[in-house]
C-alpha cells in the first residue's frame, strides 16, 4: 500500500473540535474498530498478568512465609512486639534483592508490552482514517518496527521526572547537612521537605502534558528520543491547560471502568476483582486513552501547523498508505 499521490478533499482533514466532540469522536473511533483493538489490548493485557504470575510461580518465596508465621502468632487485639518488629525487618530486608528482581522483570515486561501495544493501537487508529479496516498483523508489525524508539523515549522521559524527584528529595538532606543550628536544620527540613515535594508534583504534571504525544510523533513523524521530547513540546505550546483538562476527564473515564474491579474486591469477592483489575478492566480501557491522545494530537496539528488541516493524506504519507475518502471508508 504505497502512496499514490491521491489528492483528498479538504472536508476530509480533521477540524478543530471541541472537549464534547473530542470525546464523541473517540467513541466513534472506538466502537468502529473495537475488535482489533480490544484484540490487542486483551492479547497485551493476558501477556502482562501471565508474566506477573509467572514470576510469582517461577522465583523463591524467600521470607515470605517466616514472616507470615511471625504475623499470625499476634493476637487478633494484639500488636506485635519490639523483637518480632524487628525480626520482620531483618526478614524482609533479607527479600530486597528478590523483591527488586521482581519488580524489574514485572516492570520491563510492562514496559515492553506497553510500547508494542500502543504502536499497534496508533497503527489501528491511524488506519482508520485512510484504509479503514487493517490486520493485526500489519500492526504489530509496524509497531515492532519502533517498539525501541517507544521504549527508549519512555525511559528518556521518566528519567528526567526522576531526577527531578531525586534531586528536590536529596536538597533537604544537603541543606540540613551543611547546617550547623540543630533548630534551623529542623525548621528547614520540614519546609524544603514539603516544599520539594510539591515541586516534584508540579514539575511531573507539567512536563507529562508537555510530553504526552511521544508516542504518536513517534508513530507517524518517525522522531526518536530528544527530537520526539521536543516536538511533543512544541505541539503542546500555549495550549498546555487544554490537554491537561481533557487528559485528566480521559484519565477519570478510564478509572471509572475500573470500579467494578473495586467492588468485587471489596464485597470480598477477591479472586473475581483481581481479574477484573489485571485482566478486563485494562483490555476495555486500554485503547481509549490511546485513541484521545491521538484525537488531541491531529486537533493540535490543524490548529497550529495546517490551515487545511491534517489529515488522512498527511496520514497516509507517514503511514505509507493509500488515502481514501470520508465517503469510501468502511
Amino acid at each position: 500500500m504505497i502512496l499514490g499521490g491521491v489528492n483528498v478533499r479538504s472536508e476530509d482533514a480533521f477540524p478543530e473540535r471541541g472537549v464534547n466532540e473530542l470525546f464523541a469522536e473517540l467513541w466513534s473511533v472506538y466502537l468502529a474498530r473495537i475488535v482489533r483493538l480490544l484484540l490487542i489490548s486483551v492479547v497485551s493485557a493476558a501477556i502482562v498478568f501471565g508474566v506477573m504470575y509467572g514470576v510469582d510461580t517461577v522465583l523463591p518465596v524467600g521470607n515470605q512465609p517466616a514472616i507470615d508465621e511471625i504475623r499470625a502468632s499476634v493476637p487478633v487485639d494484639g500488636v506485635p512486639t519490639d523483637e518480632q518488629l524487628q525480626e520482620i525487618a531483618e526478614l524482609q530486608l533479607d527479600d530486597l534483592p528478590l523483591a527488586l528482581l521482581e519488580a524489574a522483570l514485572i516492570v520491563s515486561a510492562a514496559l515492553l508490552v506497553t510500547a508494542v501495544a500502543a504502536g499497534a493501537y496508533m497503527f489501528v487508529i491511524g488506519a482508520h482514517y485512510v484504509v479503514g479496516r487493517v490486520l493485526i498483523s500489519e500492526a504489530l508489525t509496524f509497531s515492532l518496527q519502533r517498539v525501541g524508539s517507544l521504549i527508549i523515549t519512555t525511559l528518556m522521559a521518566l528519567g528526567v521526572v526522576f531526577a527531578v524527584w531525586t534531586l528536590l528529595f536529596l536538597a533537604p538532606f544537603l541543606i540540613a547537612n551543611a547546617t550547623i543550628d540543630a533548630t534551623l536544620i529542623a525548621a528547614l527540613f520540614g519546609l524544603l521537605s514539603f516544599l520539594g515535594f510539591i515541586g516534584a508534583v508540579v514539575i511531573t504534571a507539567y512536563v507529562a502534558i508537555r510530553w504526552t504525544f511521544i508516542w504518536p510523533v513517534i508513530a507517524f513523524e518517525g522522531l526518536i528520543g530528544v527530537a520526539a521530547l521536543r516536538r511533543s513540546w512544541e505541539i503542546t505550546e500555549n495550549f498546555w491547560w487544554r490537554t491537561f483538562g481533557v487528559v485528566v476527564m480521559t484519565t477519570l473515564a478510564v478509572f471509572a471502568i475500573g470500579f467494578p474491579g473495586l467492588i468485587a474486591t471489596g464485597a470480598g469477592l477477591d479472586t473475581v476483582g483481581n481479574w477484573y483489575t489485571n485482566l478486563i478492566s485494562p483490555a476495555i480501557s486500554g485503547p481509549i486513552q490511546t485513541i484521545m491522545i491521538f484525537l488531541l494530537y491531529a486537533d493540535l496539528r490543524t490548529r497550529k501547523e495546517d490551515p487545511t488541516g491534517y489529515g488522512p493524506d498527511q496520514i497516509a504519507s507517514e503511514l505509507n498508505f493509500q488515502p481514501k475518502t470520508w465517503d469510501d471508508a468502511p
